[in-house]
């Protein structure tokens, strides 16, 4: 679980990265599930043991503007969104929701943990990070490739 001065340092420290996402106020759950996958798979690439997205910032200036965002009441149909996530994600993975306050402005902050053999998709579909956009994985085949190499790497090890 992160850190209030840890997040406070890492907004100040890093632009939206392929494992960083800001967010002032999008709560598409689609666009969530998607980001997730995204997120997870292109953090693996670069080696990083856990993805963030955060609302409550400005990506662009990274500047602390809060959020309204409640992921504890959000749901998707009748379920919980955690749940409706877990769901959709596969493999399963751990990820936290967690909320903190910075000058009377509120932060949501979904920690996601990076410990995967294989590439994360959310319904069914996998997706990569380039930059700060978030794309299908299937679209960038050297990045797969990439993932596939490193991920037969860490079998040969254990």
């Amino acid at each position: 679980m992160i850190a209030y001065e840890t997040l406070i340092d890492m907004i100040q420290k890093n632009p939206e990265s392929e494992w960083i996402e800001y967010k002032q106020k999008n709560t598409d759950k689609e666009k969530i599930g998607e980001n997730i996958s995204a997120l997870v798979n292109s953090a693996c690439l670069q080696k990083q043991p856990v993805a963030f997205i955060v609302w409550g910032v400005e990506d662009e200036t990274r500047t602390i503007v809060g959020t309204n965002f409640n992921p504890k009441t959000e749901k998707e149909g009748n379920e919980p969104l955690e749940n409706w996530l877990h769901k959709l994600l596969q493999p399963k993975i751990q990820f936290e929701f967690q909320e903190f306050e910075h000058q009377n402005k509120k932060l949501v902050v979904l920690e996601i943990q990076v410990q995967l053999h294989q590439p994360l998709s959310f319904k069914t579909t996998r997706y990569i990070r380039i930059g700060s956009t978030t794309k299908n994985l299937k679209e960038f085949p050297a990045k797969e490739a990439l993932r596939r190499y490193r991920e037969s790497r860490l079998f040969l090890v254990k």
